[in-house]
């Protein structure tokens, strides 16, 4: 089973060094059944304020914590996503204290949080149990036990810690080195068919209406629970999608983006609205756009993804 935890506040998917430590948590996993193969984890943190434009974000993640815990079991495909209400820290402190593994030294405050967090995390899967069923074969008891365990372990030592979690993320990921090389030379390939799936995740109610973050968020999750190699051949499918689009006839009729920036984003808009208008554009020009339509956040998905799936920093993604 994969073990993946990710914190949110109300800008951001990604704040802290939690991937790293769900790598911690992972090393020496006991077999816990075979229901389920990808657990994550989403504790939200709540944070102070934010001023101007970006009170109407806070006031939507303010309404969804209002609605959680929330356990979504998927049997079919063998996930569960958990959200809770983290009481550890705010979500200011996240990007101070609990980020630690790349750029941060390490402090008491720090130490404190990761700590209390495992601590957490054992009360909180309390949750998760009750909503599984007694034929549902993942024994939560014994993960709770487990992540006691790796608590234990966890240093209170700043720099020990630090390293713990540094060591963690080499530990889980085999180099790309000891691959064989027949797999360094092959790269992943990613079908049309399942490149269109994963896209049909982009709310476009939203997307029309000029709210990315909104119209992104699914497809952000399910870009979560593929592999990195899967990501970058993501990537690849995008980019080729963007070159086909990438033509004189197509720049004519894009009236209001008329600079390589604009007319990037005004592209990726015409990937995101789906395979139907992708196709119907890139065989008649006259159909693209010419208003300022803009997606500029799916160019990001991948690499966001990969730093996640990684725990490393998304400006490393090899197919940026």
């Amino acid at each position: 089973m994969k073990l993946s935890i990710t914190a949110r506040t109300y800008n951001s998917n990604n704040e802290g060094d939690f991937p790293a430590l769900a790598n911690y948590l992972a090393i020496g996993l006991p077999a816990l059944g075979h229901a389920v193969k990808l657990l994550s984890i989403e504790p939200h943190f709540d944070v102070l304020e934010p001023k101007y434009a970006l009170q109407s974000l806070s006031e939507r993640f303010k309404a969804v914590q209002k609605r959680l815990p929330e356990v979504i079991f998927s049997r079919k495909n063998r996930n569960i996503t958990f959200r809770y209400n983290s009481k550890v820290c705010t979500g200011d402190d996240l990007r101070s204290l609990a980020r630690v593994v790349y750029s941060t030294d390490c402090v008491p405050g720090s130490v404190s949080i990761f700590h209390n967090y495992c601590k957490e995390l054992y009360r909180q899967l309390l949750i998760l149990e009750k909503h599984l069923e007694p034929a549902d074969d993942f024994d939560v008891q014994r993960l709770r036990e487990h992540i006691k365990k790796r608590q234990s372990e966890l240093s209170r030592h700043p720099a020990k810690l630090k390293e713990q979690l540094k060591q963690a993320k080499s530990a889980i990921q085999m180099p790309e080195q000891d691959l064989p090389e027949s797999e360094q030379d092959v790269p992943t390939v990613m079908s049309d068919d399942k490149f269109w799936r994963l896209m049909r995740l982009v709310q476009t109610d939203f997307l029309m209406n000029g709210h990315q973050r909104e119209a992104i968020e699914y497809l952000d999750a399910d870009l979560r629970k593929l592999s990195s190699d899967e990501l970058c051949a993501f990537q690849r499918n995008l980019k080729s999608k963007l070159a086909a689009l990438d033509t004189k006839e197509h720049f004519r009729y894009a009236d209001k983006a008329q600079t390589d920036d604009s007319f990037l984003y005004l592209r990726l808009y015409i990937i995101g609205m789906g395979e139907e208008f992708y196709t119907k554009t890139l065989m008649e020009p006259r159909f693209t756009p010419s208003g300022y339509e803009d997606f500029q956040l799916l160019y990001y998905a991948a690499s966001h993804a990969w730093a996640f799936v990684t725990s490393d920093v998304s400006s490393n993604f090899p197919h940026h």
